[in-house]
């Protein structure tokens, strides 16, 4: 086959740039997957929106009967399941009905979902499959709550035993509907990413050659964040821009992870801080730091890092500049659902989460 002429190539990347960036605004939120030599896999994240967020915690116990949500009657097999691992969810109830953000369990298995315009409006067109349908606002929940390791819920998609309910997209309180797309990953550090695109459902797999999904933003589409990282260089800091957009925030990602040396004789600590630091330089959002082209601020207001071998969990409230830390297994003896509001709880001076019996009604 003739080889293209690298001046047809650049041609093509430059037109690719210009489509894409001419559809971008800067979105929120940026997830980093780590899978360090000494230390395990680790994960953090950052919540960003430019209304103020109030993210509080849910145990689900073992044995807990749970519903999905149904709200447009778009699917006719809405999900029902029974819980059958410990697991923590950070959810939003200020802005975001409700939904899960993030999910982690007790076998090493965590979800995170992402805000993704590039979906919001093709999402639509997404058919029933009459298979379990699970909506994007407890999806990350369901998907930890019922699997063990990323394998198992791909295995089990494949079977039939649930779809994503992508036609009953995320509400925004007083604003109109939002394209998710959401990632699972487990201690093995084996990664999974889903996305709807224009030709549908689009799953990308660590284990199948897709070796970039340690680093998740929003808008663009993956294929189209490809593009726009081939050009700038995986590695080529000085070419990478300073602004909130989220290609700029993968692309920074990117260059700040693939930089990092994890030696031998780091602590756990010291690892913990190198990741901490890469996602603040390179993925949090400045306070008043306006988006052009909507001029609203997306600043990052949360940050939740965790450790999968040794279950430690960090959870940073940025409006207060508080933090809190504590372990997986201090929420394993609880037996009935429990939640804490942990802005709530920041705000106040706490250092701890206080835990209380939930409430079912809180997110109806």
């Amino acid at each position: 086959m003739r080889k293209k002429n690298k001046y047809l190539i650049l041609t093509e990347l430059y037109l690719s740039l210009a489509v894409i960036m001419q559809s971008n605004d800067s979105e929120a939120c940026s997830r980093i997957v780590v899978a360090t030599p000494h230390h395990g896999v680790i994960v953090s994240r950052t919540l960003d929106w430019s209304k103020e967020l109030g993210e509080i915690a849910e145990v689900s116990g073992v044995g807990q009967k749970r519903t999905t949500r149904n709200k447009s009657g778009h699917y006719a097999n809405p999900a029902t399941w029974t819980v059958k691992y410990q697991t923590l969810s950070f959810i939003e109830p200020k802005v975001f009905e409700c939904t899960t953000s993030e999910a982690i369990n007790e076998k090493g298995l965590s979800a995170s979902v992402l805000y993704m315009a590039d979906s919001e409006k093709i999402q639509q067109t997404h058919s029933d499959n009459e298979a379990p349908a699970v909506n994007l606002q407890n999806l990350v929940s369901y998907l930890v709550e019922n699997n063990a390791s990323v394998q198992e819920a791909l295995d089990a998609k494949e079977a039939g035993k649930w779809q994503v309910a992508w036609a009953e997209t995320i509400h925004i309180k007083g604003e109109a509907i939002q394209g998710p797309h959401f990632s699972m990953q487990d201690k093995s550090g084996h990664i999974a990413l889903f996305q709807f695109t224009d030709v549908g459902e689009v799953i990308y797999d660590s284990k199948k050659g897709d070796d970039d999904l340690n680093v998740m933003t929003n808008a663009p589409l993956l294929w189209k964040q490809r593009v726009m990282l081939e050009y700038v260089g995986k590695n080529n800091i000085r070419r990478m821009d300073a602004d909130i957009h989220p290609y700029s925030r993968f692309q920074r990602l990117t260059a700040y992870l693939n930089a990092q040396q994890f030696d031998s004789k780091l602590s756990r600590a010291q690892v913990d801080a190198k990741i901490s630091l890469v996602m603040d330089t390179g993925g949090s959002v400045p306070t008043d730091v306006k988006d052009e082209s909507t001029g609203l601020s997306y600043e990052t207001q949360v940050k939740i890092q965790y450790h999968f071998d040794t279950g430690d969990i960090s959870f940073k409230n940025y409006q207060v500049d508080e933090q809190m830390r504590f372990n997986f297994k201090d929420i394993m003896k609880f037996k009935k659902p429990m939640f804490a509001d942990l802005m709530g709880d920041l705000a106040a001076g706490h250092k701890s989460p206080n835990w209380l019996p939930y409430n079912p009604a809180k997110c109806q």
